[in-house]
């Protein structure tokens, strides 16, 4: 029997709709159409003041629409509208893999984790999917 307990952490100034979640070791992480939220979950969540947020005003992000997270190669990627993010060592860094010579900077919708390998898939103005093997 699946039984459910709700807690609602108000994880920026303004109520966001969470758009993606993801837990990572002690990480809880958050994504929102206005960029992503992280606390560690053995803090009070529910306080504001114990989440830390990303946004294009604040960070590399080139767009706050998380689309999708997911770990791969000991760092939390980040799916936006302008392509890739990653967290690794408490810093936020871009992530432009090549195709063809040219980044891609695409919006990308959703990736996934196999083995050695992340794939991701873009939308809008391609429908691609494309593979990163971990070096």
């Amino acid at each position: 029997m699946l039984t459910s307990h709700i807690i609602f952490w108000e994880i920026f100034p303004l109520r966001q709709p969470v758009i993606r979640t993801f837990v990572i070791n002690d990480t809880v992480w958050a994504g929102t159409v206005n960029g992503i939220a992280y606390a560690n979950i053995n803090s009070a969540l529910p306080i504001q003041s114990n989440w830390k947020n990303f946004s294009t005003a604040n960070s590399v992000l080139l767009n706050n629409q998380i689309n999708s997270i997911i770990y791969f190669d000991h760092k939390v990627f980040f799916a936006t509208d302008r392509g890739m993010v990653y967290f690794q060592n408490n810093t936020l860094n871009t992530f432009a893999p090549m195709y063809n010579g040219s980044p891609i900077v695409n919006p990308i919708i959703d990736m996934a984790v196999k083995d050695n390998s992340l794939y991701f898939a873009t939308y809008k103005d391609t429908n691609n999917i494309y593979k990163v093997d971990r070096k």
